[in-house]
């Protein structure tokens, strides 16, 4: 039983003892698509320094097995979306799971006002070579927990949350293993806007991983 500003000290306690991992849940739903977050969780989110497990609501929860067959971990190719490699390729060994590495080519976002009036599919071709590389990069990083990890590598088009969305459902995914974006300051870390929307629209367990310091 602790006193205080619930995420500051939950945050404190977790930093004092050298906590590996954090689980909170969320608070339902704020609208159809999206649910809501606490705003402990939420806050913690934004500060931790160690992965965070956010659990599903009840009625979601209610329909898992509580085992793990697939596993999914998105990139977009940076050195902070490769932090969680490690995460993906340890839950999936230990469950003999399939571990889905999927890239979501935004070619909308990418192409900006050349978007409206149509990109060609050179530019398209570029941007899923990208996304081939991102997942070739994650993968190899994989390896380096798990040598024979059972990979299935996916590259698609989309709004990067809703592509991620629809990969869970269509794929039967157990959990997420996703990093959080952005740079800490002495305030608080900044929470990316794909992991944030992912968290708000997945019902399935998701672990956030933090970025380096």
């Amino acid at each position: 039983m602790l006193e205080g500003i619930p995420y500051e000290a939950i945050g404190e306690y977790a930093t004092d003892r050298a906590i590996d991992l954090t689980v909170m849940g969320t608070t339902g739903r704020s609208g159809v698509t999206e649910r809501l977050l606490g705003s402990t969780t939420d806050r913690v989110l934004r500060r931790t320094d160690t992965p965070i497990l956010i659990a599903p609501d009840a009625d979601a929860a209610s329909t898992d097995s509580g085992s793990y067959a697939h596993v999914l971990a998105p990139t977009d190719g940076s050195d902070n979306a490769e932090r969680a490699a490690p995460y993906g390729a340890d839950i999936a060994q230990h469950a003999n799971a399939t571990l889905h590495i999927v890239s979501v080519v935004d070619v909308q976002a990418e192409g900006g006002a050349f978007s409206i009036g149509g990109v060609s599919e050179e530019f398209i071709d570029q941007l899923e070579e990208q996304g081939h590389e991102a997942v070739s990069h994650f993968a190899d990083r994989v390896s380096e927990t798990d040598v024979d990890a059972d990979l299935h590598k996916t590259v698609t088009q989309g709004t990067p949350h809703e592509a991620l969305r629809e990969y869970v459902a269509d794929n039967e995914i157990d959990i997420v293993v996703i990093a959080s974006q952005g740079t800490s300051n002495l305030a608080s870390q900044h929470l990316g806007s794909v992991a944030d929307r992912v968290i708000r629209t997945v019902d399935k367990p998701i672990l956030v991983v933090p970025p380096a310091d």
